[in-house]
């Protein structure tokens, strides 16, 4: 019996990513950032069509490739350090290629980065490391945007975000771009949770959080394999579920009177500082309280964002590290 060779191995599993330069969606361009990854999962479909002729045999007689569909899942661990990139992805630009967030400083050694809503989604070229098979090689999407972000912590854990990407075309046997590992591991930890205002004004304790962003970009199917550049096709949906103590009343009052709120979370590392703020939202989902048995009542409170006259008032991300720019790679 032949010798086997050896599996595909998941501690082998890497992502790295590389923004493609306006006007050329969907054009390979190197990596220029490389995560760790908690899982990885492509979705690829070559949306086979069946061909239902007959002929008198009784069996199904061909078969043809339909639209390509492109994508993949990753779980990544929310970072200080080189999440600037993907909260740039998150939350959209003005220009095509460029970023869309604002960096100011240093003070000292430190920089701020602030994040607000944009229209435009930048595109990536992924390369996804997928066991090691074959030896250095790794398989690669063009033309991915971040459709979806879902980031969630609860005490004694670290924070962790499954980002959705939407693509175009998918390749196999691609040699990577050559990168170092990021020098930080650096996470967010939800119990380094600093400063909070939960929308109402509580002083309860926060038991978890969780954001979610859905930038409503489908696929824009037309006559070819694959699919045009998606864009946003409605407004994109945003969402921050708090898990406190009850300890008050205020947030069924502030639901029955859809009083707006201001809910953000800091979270601190020495002198570096996370916030996710949303700058008007409504408590829009049922206020419940859920007793744990015969002990403490929880009450889980989901906002949801409105502009109020100004892109701000969705979700604002501020990042303070040592990173001088959105796209350093450190």
């Amino acid at each position: 019996m032949a010798a086997t060779g050896p599996p595909g191995q998941g501690y082998k599993y890497f992502l790295q990513l590389g923004r493609e330069t306006a006007g050329n969606y969907g054009v390979a361009v190197a990596a220029t950032h490389r995560y760790r990854v908690l899982s990885l999962r492509p979705e690829v479909s070559s949306g086979l069509i069946d061909s239902d002729v007959v002929d008198g045999t009784g069996l199904l007689l061909g078969r043809y490739l339909g639209k390509k569909s492109v994508g993949f899942v990753a779980e990544v661990e929310l970072t200080h350090t080189n999440f600037l990139f993907l909260w740039d992805l998150a939350l959209g630009t003005g220009t095509y290629g460029s970023s869309g967030g604002a960096t100011t400083g240093p003070v000292g050694s430190d920089y701020t980065h602030i994040f607000k809503h944009k229209d435009l989604l930048n595109s990536v070229t992924a390369q996804l490391g997928i066991g090691d098979i074959p030896t250095a090689k790794c398989e690669r999407a063009t033309g991915c945007k971040l459709a979806q972000v879902a980031i969630s912590g609860s005490f004694h854990t670290r924070m962790i975000s499954t980002l959705t990407f939407r693509g175009q075309n998918y390749e196999t046997n691609v040699t990577p771009t050559a990168l170092a590992a990021p020098a930080a591991q650096d996470c967010v930890l939800f119990d380094s949770m600093s400063a909070f205002n939960d929308g109402i004004g509580s002083t309860g304790t926060i038991l978890g959080l969780d954001l979610a962003i859905d930038n409503m970009t489908p696929d824009r199917d037309h006559a070819n394999v694959l699919i045009e550049e998606p864009l946003r096709q409605d407004f994109p949906t945003m969402s921050m579920t708090v898990r406190e103590e009850f300890q008050s009343r205020s947030a069924l009052d502030a639901q029955l009177a859809m009083t707006s709120g201001v809910p953000s979370f800091t979270f601190t590392s020495g002198a570096k500082i996370l916030t996710l703020a949303f700058g008007a939202a409504h408590l829009t989902d049922p206020v419940l309280r859920e007793p744990e048995g015969r002990g403490r009542v929880v009450q889980p409170l989901v906002w949801k964002p409105i502009a109020a006259g100004s892109p701000a008032t969705y979700l604002t991300v501020t990042q303070v590290n040592t990173q001088a720019t959105i796209i350093t790679y450190t």
